[in-house]
């Protein structure tokens, strides 16, 4: 092989050896426990290295290098492949390099004879017809299990030609390595460290290579430090020849990597400690592929973003589909069935995936897809079917129990041309299709970044607001008049918020807020203690006056919560059965079992509990005797039609005359009319009345004003 005629200055001065084409490549490779061998056109073994020569017992004579590797494998005459393709005259282990090599310059490989896994990278060389191929194999592991899988993003190419200078063949070496190899001379104490882990580490690209022994000692963790260099002392006398030990370096930015590095010594001529080879794994590294379904995870997908925004100009579109209620599927069936039914949906998904698809694991119930296209028309085309196939699938055979999704797209060029902005927008899309009743795909549009704003804006209002004593937040009231006397009895507190950006803010668009900040239960308690205010002056005028408060979920699940209605009942005096506590329909179905018991804790206190838009949930009448409550309010919804619609008069009527049979408290909401009213009081057994017919919600003052008066007492 030719000789090196010229060397990188700093890295021929670093690394002492002979320059010789075979020694420099035998050192690098043999450091990173690579085999080496080279072929010719008519697959004579031309070059092998100490590697390929300990494994195969190859003494350097000239013979085809199948011989060597499949070697009594199959005897030529009885050879199936021959047998079965009727080869004549030609051997089939020609046949089968041949093919080889035209297929592919990437192969895995297992040779039952040596009971080896090789992962081969091959290289034509067409500068040397004596080395006209190049095997380069890594990673060599004894095992009996061959897989066809490996890295599409490998480097394709190793080297070009064996006629190289040293310091690109170890770069293009360390480019194609999981790990990353670095010298340390133990004569000059200089440190060689490649690109890639100089990037990894947080470096720029042009960050030289070459480091002094102290900055490499700066780098290392104090903790550490002692241990790494009782290591190369030992070295550097020659007390051990290897090492393998775990230890935390800093990054640029001084966050900990733990680290597993790997070390062999070197000689020089003189056969004195030289140079030392250290391999080094970033344990911290984060793993591209989510083991449970197999996809690729977020993390690839924005590399492979990232590279296309880098190299390409094609459009794309990132497509996020989340599977709405399989938070709810882990609850009921345990977290083991929902792992599955993601595993099943992930063989399931790959099955309606196109050749401009790819298919990532973006969150634990979010897919990710990638989409090279820019047609509207087909994102929507594979939602519908994503949609389609959900239709039939069952979580669990003997279960109808379904899936639901929402999806938000953005596309590249037009919404942005960086990772972040493009992710960003997806989710923004995908929120808005969360809101959405039908779980319509959404795509990213300027009104959802207007949206996105105004929330991140109201989010910042309504936090300066809290911090601020609940500034902006304001507490109205709506009367409950009883049907047959006319006669008040009580009253619903709302909260309403305004600023002057905004202007006033719907407890639609507030709640959600505070619910995501973690401000409810403060908000709650606020509400709260407002409310008991009220109703204690209400009581000066009627003595049995009834508050009724809305509460959220989430102040049930505080532990706190039944020992703050206690405080709260002692400090104001208020009689316990004047407040009643109100959760929708909707979030008592969804937390059915978590509710029974602290409503249970609640009744115990003498304070009552109501069910609010009783309905329009997805509940049966069965939900009123499993749930304790009080007092039902049914929604508005059935009030606009009563007197046109036998079905929500006939709805009515059975609600109000069970209710009454089981002492339960009936309040129907909705009334503006006074023929509506008239036909609830010939028919119902309706208790209760709240709607515009009697008046709007009014701040205390107005609402005394109007009804704390002889007309209403």
């Amino acid at each position: 092989m030719s000789k090196i005629v010229t060397l990188f200055i700093h890295f021929k001065d670093f690394i002492y050896m002979q320059k010789n084409t075979d020694t420099i490549s035998d050192y690098i490779l043999s450091s990173m426990n690579a085999v080496v061998y080279a072929i010719d056109d008519e697959f004579n073994l031309t070059y092998a290295n100490e590697q390929f020569r300990e494994i195969t017992n190859y003494k350097g004579v000239r013979t085809k290098c199948y011989e060597i590797l499949m070697e009594n494998e199959y005897p030529c005459a009885s050879c199936p492949i021959k047998n079965e393709f009727g080869f004549k005259d030609q051997c089939c282990s020609d046949v089968y390099f041949r093919n080889m090599l035209n297929e592919t310059c990437k192969r895995e490989i297992y040779y039952k004879k040596f009971d080896l896994y090789y992962k081969i990278y091959i290289t034509k060389n067409e500068h040397h017809p004596k080395y006209k191929y190049i095997f380069t194999a890594f990673n060599i592991d004894k095992c009996k299990k061959f897989s066809l899988a490996f890295e599409d993003n490998r480097k394709q190419t190793l080297f070009n030609s064996f006629d190289f200078k040293l310091l690109e063949f170890y770069n293009s070496v360390a480019s194609v390595c999981e790990d990353y190899l670095i010298f340390y001379n133990l004569k000059t104490k200089n440190i060689y460290i490649p690109d890639k882990l100089l990037y990894e580490l947080g470096y720029s690209e042009k960050s030289k290579n070459l480091f002094s022994e102290s900055t490499l000692y700066s780098s290392i963790h104090e903790k550490d430090l002692s241990v790494f260099k009782q290591f190369i002392r030992k070295m550097s006398s020659g007390e051990i020849e290897f090492f393998d030990i775990v230890i935390r370096i800093l990054n640029k930015f001084g966050k900990v990597i733990f680290s597993k590095l790997k070390a062999s010594l070197t000689y020089d001529q003189d056969l004195k400690p030289s140079v030392v080879s250290i391999m080094v794994k970033l344990l911290n590294k984060k793993p591209v592929v989510d083991y449970s379904t197999n996809l690729p995870n977020r993390f690839h997908l924005k590399n492979l973003i990232e590279e296309h925004l880098r190299n390409k100009h094609t459009p794309m579109a990132i497509l996020l589909i989340e599977f709405n209620n399989m938070t709810n599927i882990s609850k009921i069936f345990g977290r083991n069935v929902a792992d599955y039914v993601l595993i099943d949906l992930a063989e399931a998904f790959c099955h309606i995936m196109k050749d401009n698809m790819m298919l990532f694991l973006f969150e634990w119930n979010i897919f990710a897809v990638k989409i090279e296209t820019v047609d509207i028309r087909e994102c929507m085309e594979f939602v519908n079917t994503v949609k389609n196939m959900l239709a039939t699938y069952k979580v669990l055979p003997e279960k109808n129990y379904y899936l639901n999704i929402s999806a938000g797209c953005s596309f590249f060029p037009k919404d942005s041309d960086s990772y972040n902005t493009l992710i960003s927008n997806a989710e923004y899309a995908l929120e808005q299709s969360r809101l959405d009743d039908k779980h319509r795909l959404i795509f990213f549009s300027k009104r959802i970044l207007q949206l996105k704003y105004r929330k991140n804006k109201l989010t910042r209002i309504i936090g300066d607001s809290i911090s601020n004593n609940f500034s902006g937040f304001y507490l109205v009231y709506q009367s409950h008049i009883d049907t047959k006397t006319d006669k008040l009895l009580g009253a619903e507190s709302l909260a309403r918020f305004t600023c002057d950006e905004f202007g006033s803010i719907s407890p639609e668009e507030f709640i959600p807020i505070l619910e995501e900040m973690g401000f409810i239960q403060d908000f709650g308690k606020w509400v709260l203690t407002e409310s008991v205010k009220v109703c204690i002056h209400a009581q000066k005028q009627l003595k049995d006056f009834h508050i009724n408060v809305n509460i959220s979920y989430l102040q049930l699940l505080d532990d706190s919560f039944i020992d703050f209605l206690k405080d709260i009942l002692n400090k104001y005096r208020l009689t316990p059965n004047t407040l009643f506590l109100e959760l929708t329909e909707t979030s008592i179905v969804k937390n059915k079992k978590d509710l029974i018991q602290k409503f249970k804790n609640i009744q115990e206190l003498g304070i009552k509990v109501a069910m609010d838009d009783f309905g329009v949930g997805s509940s049966s009448l069965g939900l009123l005797k499993e749930i304790p409550i009080d007092m039902l309010k049914i929604d508005k919804i059935f009030v606009k039609g009563i007197n046109s619609n036998k079905f929500y008069a006939t709805f009515i009527q059975f609600i109000g005359s069970l209710c009454s049979k089981a002492n339960i408290t009936t309040c129907l909401e909705g009334v503006e009319l006074e023929s509506e009213l008239n036909s609830i009081k010939i028919f119902s057994d309706i208790d209760m009345i709240q709607g515009y017919f009697y008046g709007k919600p009014a701040t205390y003052d107005v609402f005394a004003d109007e009804f704390l008066n002889n007309k209403y007492l």
